[in-house]
């Protein structure tokens, strides 16, 4: 009996962790896994100075740069693949970390060297009852989190990804926006700890506004605060792209880069169609016979190669693909499935990489220049600043030292 066929599009982290998953369910004789990716490159959100020739020691995660350590399956997967750790409070050690400023682009808060004292000055900021309701919100967003492993790891099945949300407690967060979700947690949705911190924190974690973003990546973004904060964080040395580049490897997964999906059309036998677009320069205008599995391959004079290949299985594991992407219905009356997948609002990032030091004047600081930046290894900007940044990490030489 012949295996099952499955195509994953997108070889970004989420990506990489469904094709080692399944592939530690199923053998190479029982399942081929083909992975699409857009882009050049394997990482997606992951990507640090390596790709541009840095050295591993010296790597600057732009990307995706920390996980936290009740994120049990990054922990796991880093120590079965043998790569290598780094604490976070490990490489700011000696620093504060925190510095927050607020809509005027002034500082609002200043973490101290002790947190006795950060507490304080957090509670009076932000106000203890919403700075501890905001906390106990994100602590239970971890627990319920840790309940999904759980189930996973019992090999529970479910009809649907809402039953498997029920499950843990977390039904209505995709649901709901980061204003409405904050807004219950906290005393209101214009708090200081809503317009101050969790905007700041939203900005840094995803460079995003976070008032219309969901709630989910908004309690993503909160859990290394409820977590412990930087004694709680860890990165990948040499740049987290390489948990990603090593799931895929240990997965046996072909992957097909530069390659781009325009379509999911379903056949009546329960198969999929998937038809996607790379680039062949040396490609002549001439079509090539369909082979057993499905697939098919059309060269145009341009150089763009148009092809399809049947599947058993197809996971999105990328955003949704933009509508000019997307190709016209090319098999009857099959809808192109992509067609329906919701696509969200966002902001592009940009990453600048720069040798030098703060300005104090330029964030409203009456500290010298080697004072602040001896101090804080994290500056983080809420909405509405007049910066022309959203956050500002140091990156200490010497990697995992």
């Amino acid at each position: 009996m012949a295996g099952f066929r499955v195509a994953v599009i997108g070889a970004g982290i989420s990506g990489a962790f469904f094709s080692d998953f399944l592939r530690g369910l199923a053998n190479e004789s029982r399942v081929s896994i083909d992975v699409y990716e857009s882009s050049a490159r394997r990482g997606g959100r992951a990507l640090d100075t390596t790709a541009f020739g840095e050295t591993a020691d010296l790597a600057v995660d732009v990307g995706a740069a920390m996980y936290i350590e009740q994120n049990h399956y990054m922990a796991a997967s880093a120590a079965s693949l043998g790569l290598e750790t780094v604490s976070r409070a490990t490489t700011t050690k000696g620093r504060s970390r925190l510095l927050v400023l607020g809509s005027e682009g002034t500082p609002v808060f200043t973490e101290a060297a002790f947190s006795a004292q950060s507490m304080y000055r957090m509670a009076s900021r932000f106000g203890l009852r919403d700075l501890k309701r905001l906390t106990n919100r994100g602590r239970e967003f971890i627990t319920n989190f840790s309940r999904l492993y759980g189930v996973q790891q019992r090999g529970e099945a479910f009809e649907s990804v809402e039953a498997l949300l029920e499950s843990a407690g977390m039904a209505d967060v995709p649901r709901m926006s980061c204003t409405d979700a904050v807004g219950r947690a906290l005393s209101s949705a214009s708090s200081n700890a809503a317009t101050e911190l969790v905007s700041a924190l939203m900005r840094n974690n995803y460079g995003q506004p976070w008032a219309p973003a969901g709630a989910l990546c908004c309690f993503t973004a909160v859990a290394p605060l409820a977590a412990g904060g930087s004694k709680a964080a860890y990165r990948i040395f040499g740049g987290n792209a390489r948990l990603v580049e090593a799931l895929l490897r240990r997965s046996g997964a072909t992957l097909h880069l530069n390659t781009t999906v325009t379509s999911v059309t379903a056949t009546s036998r329960g198969r999929y169609i998937l038809g996607f677009s790379r680039q062949d320069r040396g490609a002549s205008a001439a079509p090539t016979p369909s082979k057993d599995d499905g697939s098919a391959s059309l060269r145009t004079d341009a150089g763009s190669v148009h092809e399809a290949s049947s599947y058993d299985y197809v996971v999105l594991a990328a955003p949704c693909p933009p509508a000019d992407d997307l190709a016209v219905n090319s098999t009857g009356a099959s809808p192109n499935l992509l067609s329906r997948c919701s696509r969200l609002p966002f902001q592009l990032v940009y990453t600048t990489l720069v040798h030098g030091l703060l300005d104090p004047a330029a964030l409203g600081s009456l500290l010298t220049a080697p004072e602040l930046n001896g101090k804080f290894s994290d500056v983080l900007v809420a909405d509405g600043a007049p910066l022309p940044f959203s956050s500002i990490g140091l990156q200490p030489s010497g990697g995992a030292g």
